[in-house]
């Protein structure tokens, strides 16, 4: 469950709702019963994700008794940390800044936000509607996904963002990227990858796939893959953010980072 917020600048300081939505600045992701430890498992892969170069809202874990006045029902949710990550589509004034998720540049119902397009439309879409480099950027995403086990990046996790009217649009940074594995362990990609969605299957037959059907380089995607798999290795191990994720939950994503790196290395043998 999530609120929009604002942070108060008085002298008690705290967390509050807005009187509209347009005032508040910040999304509040509140601790899961279903999924424990669910906080501090995304502010540690927005961490890693910032780690390795890609653009990512500021971000920081805050306690419940750090908010005034939010319904009851948040209340009762279950312990842990608050997840507080900085909008992106709001201007340093509080002005809306407009975002379109892909769900909503396709065309498509939310309710088909796993079914209604590919990974390879996305990618195709960026190179036509930004630039190549931005449609390589979505490959590093995609790789970063696949690599921390993450099942949810559906077609509203993927947004372009409108700097100001009339703006040609940019990739929008990265958001609502967590492991889901260590809940769902048998789970999947959201969207097809080159024709497979399973992870074991994502091996470089699948990426040079995903680059015919996204009319990119295959050899620039292959590269990307790799370099990704090279940073997030390099990186991981020593974050510091790791420390704040539950043992069970930080185990499982190490084994899945672990058996996915040979398999997304094989992009290394053209």
């Amino acid at each position: 469950m999530k609120l929009s917020v604002m942070k108060n600048t008085g002298k008690g300081g705290g967390l509050t709702l807005p009187m509209g939505d347009e005032q508040g600045r910040y999304i509040a992701k509140f601790p899961s019963t279903a999924f424990p430890g669910v906080s501090e498992n995304e502010f540690a892969n927005l961490a890693l994700a910032a780690a390795i170069g890609m653009e990512v809202p500021e971000r920081e874990l805050v306690e419940k008794s750090d908010f005034e006045d939010i319904p009851e029902e948040f209340n009762t949710l279950s312990g842990g940390k608050v997840l507080l990550v900085k909008r992106f589509d709001r201007g340093a004034e509080g002005e809306r800044i407009h975002i379109e998720d892909f769900a909503q540049v396709f065309g498509v119902y939310p309710s088909r936000k796993y079914e209604g397009a590919a990974y390879h439309d996305i990618a195709s879409a960026l190179g036509v509607a930004v630039s190549p480099t931005a449609a390589l950027e979505f490959v590093r995403r995609l790789a970063l996904t696949v690599i921390t086990g993450n099942g949810d990046m559906h077609l509203k996790n993927w947004s372009l963002i409108y700097p100001r009217n009339g703006d040609k649009p940019a990739l929008a940074p990265i958001y609502d990227v967590l492991s889901t594995v260590p809940y769902i362990p048998a789970d999947a990609m959201a969207l097809s990858l080159g024709g497979e969605r399973s992870f074991k299957a994502l091996a470089a037959p699948r990426w040079k796939a995903f680059a015919n059907r996204a009319r990119l380089p295959e050899p620039a995607v292959l590269k990307a893959v790799v370099e990704t798999v090279e940073l997030v290795n390099e990186h991981w191990w020593q974050l510091p953010e790791r420390n704040v994720v539950a043992a069970k939950v930080l185990e499982r994503i190490d084994e899945h980072v672990k058996a996915m790196t040979p398999i997304l290395n094989s992009c290394a043998d053209k």
